[in-house]
């Protein structure tokens, strides 16, 4: 989930009119296209009887170019006042609103239009940061070392010591929604065998790292039932994607990134996440958890904050 940081909050008006971004704006989709519109909606209220003044709102975006998902254009209610490309890819949005009275409320409204139907891979050049051991991917303990060295000591490439790390994941973590040990990172995972999505996603990267591998967290929606058939909306409805978060992962190996999900694997130990495209099943948001960030003078608990993200039926 996205966290909410900072002592201070934020509000926007809801504009009658949306402002268009055409990120690829000459690009023809093709007939077979997998396309969505997904909605970044986020609620501000006032609960004082004073107005908040200067609020500021670090928005986190949907990836511009990913493995599988190219963002076609995007829709704005309020255009931000800019857009930086930070770490990993990541693009974070600043809207900046100067007042909002007692009790009011107000909404950002970012509207996604994707093609989820494209094959995207970076060049070797790109792929060195993720090498580096970094927050809950602890690919420099020695113990993941270890186990890394173990698991890759007889495969010949990189896409083999792949599958073999993607085989200890999957077959070594135990899923439960209710562990305390959940969302707590690669090296817990590896401690406790057991956690959700993002342990299995977590433990993959740090050991595929630690394997010399360039590997990369995905986080996004997925259908449990791994058919698709819940992103199917009809033109005019919207659909709410409140308890389909999940975490993947990538790695690279040597020509092209690989898309594989050990946590759909895990109860049936098969292979059918491994190197595939998940159009269908799977939306990504970006890589690793990014935080939205808020801003603005006034008092502490002030502003309340709601983040929604929904599927919304309509024409790309």
């Amino acid at each position: 989930m996205f966290k909410v940081r900072g002592i201070k909050l934020l509000i926007i008006f809801l504009l009658s009119w949306f402002f268009t971004v055409n990120v690829f704006p000459s690009e023809v989709l093709a007939s077979n296209a997998e396309t969505r519109i997904l909605q970044t909606v986020i609620t501000l209220q006032n609960t004082t009887v004073s107005s908040l003044e200067q609020i500021t709102l670090k928005v986190p975006l949907i990836n511009q170019n990913t493995t599988y998902q190219r963002v076609v254009k995007e829709d704005y209610n309020l255009m931000p006042e800019d857009t930086v490309l930070g770490s990993f890819e990541n693009r974070k949005a600043t809207f900046t609103i100067d007042n909002l009275g007692p009790g009011e409320k107000s909404e950002v409204i970012i509207s996604y239009h994707l093609d989820l139907n494209r094959t995207i891979n970076s060049s070797a050049d790109s792929v060195r940061e993720y090498l580096a051991a970094s927050e809950k991917i602890e690919s420099d303990h020695p113990e993941i070392i270890s186990l890394a060295n173990k698991l890759t000591e007889d495969k010949v490439n990189d896409y083999e010591k792949a599958q073999a790390i993607y085989e200890f994941v999957r077959d070594y973590i135990k899923y439960n929604s209710n562990s305390p040990n959940r969302n707590k990172g690669a090296l817990n995972a590896l401690k406790t065998a057991e956690g959700v999505c993002e342990n299995y996603a977590a433990l993959f990267v740090a050991l595929s790292r630690a394997a010399d591998i360039p590997a990369r967290q995905i986080n996004g929606f997925a259908d449990p039932n791994a058919t698709g058939e819940v992103w199917d909306v009809s033109i005019g409805e919207i659909v709410s994607l409140s308890g389909y978060r999940h975490s993947w992962a990538e790695f690279y190996d040597g020509n092209r990134w690989v898309v594989v999900d050990p946590t759909f694997d895990a109860h049936k130990k098969t292979w059918d996440f491994f190197d595939i495209i998940p159009a269908k099943t799977h939306i990504i948001q970006n890589y690793y958890d990014q935080p939205l960030n808020v801003q603005y003078q006034g008092s502490k608990s002030a502003l309340k904050v709601f983040w929604q993200n929904q599927l919304v039926g309509g024409d790309i």
